[in-house]
């Protein structure tokens, strides 16, 4: 899975260009996606990064 999009030109090169979505792309069919676990998993990434900040 890969993030893209405005949020990530402001995550990553300090844009003042973003939007309140994330932008993802995957190959994978989104019948074989485990909506439950990515959405468990990105919720942890975000609090780890949130301390980070």
């Amino acid at each position: 899975m890969v993030i893209k999009g405005g949020i990530l030109l402001a995550i990553r090169y300090n844009s003042h260009r973003y939007t309140r979505d994330i932008d993802f792309s995957t190959n994978q069919m989104l019948g074989d996606i485990n909506k439950d676990e990515i959405a468990n998993r990105l919720n942890k990434s975000m609090a780890i990064m949130g301390e980070s900040l």
